[in-house]
C-alpha cells in the first residue's frame, strides 16, 4: 500500500501473515512512540519535530501525531518548536 500524505509518498509494508510471525506479538504505535521518547532523551535541550522524524526513520505526520499523544499524556512537552521529555518521563525514574 502506498500512503500519500506529505512530501513524498512512502510504501507501508504489509504486516506478515500469522503464519509468517516468529516471537511475540509487538505493538508498532508503542515502538514508535518509544523510539521518539529515546531520541528526546539523547536531546537535553530539546529537538524540533523534523529533526526527531530523521532521527527515529518516522514519517513527519506520523511523528507530530506521536508527539501531540505523548504531550497531552504528560510524556514530551515543547516549547518554542523544541521537544524535551515531560513530567511524566521524570515522574518514572527512581
Amino acid at each position: 500500500m502506498i500512503i500519500h500524505g506529505g512530501a513524498e509518498p512512502y510504501e507501508m509494508p504489509a504486516p506478515p501473515r500469522p503464519e509468517q510471525r516468529e516471537g511475540p506479538t509487538l505493538i508498532r504505535s508503542v515502538q514508535r512512540a518509544l523510539s521518539l521518547l529515546s531520541a528526546i532523551s539523547d536531546e537535553p535541550d530539546g529537538a524540533p519535530a523534523k529533526r526527531l522524524a530523521r532521527v527515529t526513520g518516522l514519517p513527519l505526520a506520523t511523528t507530530y501525531h506521536l508527539l501531540r499523544t505523548l504531550a497531552y499524556e504528560g510524556y514530551a512537552t515543547c516549547d518554542r518548536q523544541l521537544w524535551t521529555l515531560g513530567p511524566e518521563c521524570k515522574r518514572l525514574q527512581p
